[in-house]
């Protein structure tokens, strides 16, 4: 943990903290190094407008009781139909007799108001925005807030690590647990299943169960592979702001996450990931590139791929997008641009099943597909680079590492890659396994 992160840490964990500087996302590093983040979608002050344009108020019966809440992502309309996060989770549970009510938090660009005329759409899409009381009264405590770090010394210890601008986080953040009450109020659940990485809603939502809400359970859930330099995780902080359970995807990040936590219960939920082993036995793509979600890593990747695939016309190469990237017609102008003279690299225009039953290859730096891959019998590689960490043990074999042309070449002269090796075939089934609901269900008892 670097300097600045240990400073964070404890001002979390003393007096001088309190629910609103909670609220400050740079406080809660939920990794130990980061990438240079470039603004590649929509500028700050459209995004501001759009917001602010976004609201309606959410409707549900007063008397719609559900026994389990969940909080799940929305990043591309696709997201509808698959949920990405927890999948086809809520139906299960529906099935097994108890109620269940999806929420997503909306990360596209579109409002929320064109979600809501889609048929068939069940669930509950939060605005990007409040109602103009709620809106004022969060504008005050962010505004209060800057007062205090500007003129006392409740800050003092980490004032030279932040800046005003970081206060404005205070704003959604607090904006999302009042949506998150409203929806408390009406459907009263029993437990909470909320995407857990560290970040500091999660940790505003726990303190609103365990302080105001105290008959819901909060379950963090650990949806996406256990990265070497991710430290909001494992962070114990005050005890109203630590979930009372954490639900992960199989038996391996189990054995990884029991051992460094101490704070919360630990159990085996499972993931939608999981999926059945299919073969296929012809597979025309050499090599599928699955793009990162960091704009600078994704066009590193990119440009890579176009120096390779000009110089090695033999394989055939497809480049898939990071779901947050789907509708960002930007990214895929700008990449369709760059590839429209090399024959043997193109975009990816089908579904993530379709492109790995027909993949022998798969490239990534950071993505959980490296892991679903392999029950494709797609063999993973790993594009070296000084920003990313492989999310495979130590025991990655060091032939499937690639840091130039020359690695990727003699990689994809292999012939036969027909059968995964014990390493691999351990993380296919033990590290995204099936749902498993007894846990859940004797929480609800």
């Amino acid at each position: 943990m670097n300097l600045q992160n240990k400073h964070f840490y404890n001002f979390l964990l003393s007096k001088n903290s309190n629910f609103v500087s909670y609220a400050i996302s740079k406080l809660h590093s939920t990794y130990s190094t980061k990438y240079n983040r470039k603004q590649i979608n929509l500028s700050i002050i459209s995004k501001f407008i759009s917001s602010y344009l976004d609201n309606k108020k959410i409707i549900l019966k007063k008397k719609h009781k559900v026994e389990i809440l969940i909080i799940s992502n929305l990043v591309s309309p696709d997201c509808l139909k698959k949920d990405l996060y927890f999948g086809n989770l809520d139906k299960i549970l529906n099935k097994e007799k108890l109620k269940t009510l999806k929420v997503f938090r909306n990360f596209t660009n579109k409002k929320q108001t064109e979600f809501i005329n889609l048929k068939k759409n069940y669930n509950i899409i939060l605005s990007k925005r409040s109602n103009y009381f709620t809106e004022l009264k969060l504008l005050y405590l962010s505004l209060k807030e800057i007062l205090i770090f500007i003129f006392l010394n409740k800050y003092h210890n980490v004032k030279k690590y932040i800046n005003v601008k970081d206060f404005i986080s205070i704003i959604p953040n607090l904006r999302l647990i009042s949506q998150i009450e409203e929806l408390i109020q009406i459907v009263e659940p029993k437990i909470i299943i909320f995407t857990y990485e560290g970040h500091a809603w999660e940790r505003l939502l726990v303190n609103l169960c365990k302080k105001k809400y105290k008959w819901i359970t909060s379950i963090g859930y650990q949806f996406s592979p256990i990265k070497n330099n991710q430290i909001g995780f494992f962070r114990k902080l005050k005890n109203d702001y630590n979930p009372d359970y954490l639900a992960v995807s199989g038996q391996k990040t189990f054995n990884q996450i029991i051992n460094r936590i101490n704070f919360t219960k630990v159990f085996k939920l499972g993931s939608p990931n999981f999926i059945k082993k299919k073969i296929k036995s012809k597979k025309i793509i050499d090599l599928l590139v699955a793009l990162d979600s960091e704009p600078s890593e994704l066009f590193k990747m990119t440009n890579f791929c176009i120096d390779f695939a000009s110089k090695n016309n033999e394989f055939n190469i497809i480049l898939r997008l990071h779901p947050i990237y789907t509708d960002n017609l930007m990214i895929i102008d700008e990449i369709l641009f760059k590839i429209q003279k090399i024959n043997n690299l193109h975009m990816s225009r089908k579904s993530l099943v379709k492109d790995l039953q027909n993949s022998k290859y798969l490239l990534f730096t950071d993505t959980a597909i490296s892991i679903t891959c392999l029950s494709y019998n797609v063999v993973p590689i790993f594009f070296y680079n000084q920003s990313s960490n492989n999310i495979y043990d130590e025991k990655f074999p060091k032939s499937n590492v690639v840091k130039n042309n020359t690695d990727l070449k003699h990689i994809l002269k292999v012939k036969n890659n027909s059968k995964l090796s014990p390493y691999f075939r351990n993380y296919r089934d033990k590290y995204f396994e099936r749902f498993h609901l007894n846990t859940l269900k004797k929480i609800i008892k």
